[in-house]
């Protein structure tokens, strides 16, 4: 499996791996969507979507988590 994913490309497969040139470009974070009290995961994913590069979550995907990905500047 390994091999593939280096085959692929490692941030290829997941923003969450990569090569150490690609790491220091992206931070990225999976928060739990359970985590967050379900009358403030609106709220949250609007809050979100001003502040991160990248986000992924159940109300505009179908990742089960908040996907976020923060780029370095």
């Amino acid at each position: 499996m390994i091999d593939k994913i280096y085959e692929v490309g490692p941030y290829n497969v997941s923003h969450h791996c990569g090569t150490p040139e690609t790491l220091k470009k992206i931070n990225v974070i999976d928060i739990s969507y359970q985590r967050v009290p379900i009358d403030k995961r609106s709220v949250f994913h609007n809050a979100l979507l001003k502040r991160v590069t990248k986000l992924l979550d159940p109300l505009n995907s179908h990742d089960p988590a908040f996907h976020i990905e923060i780029k370095q500047y």
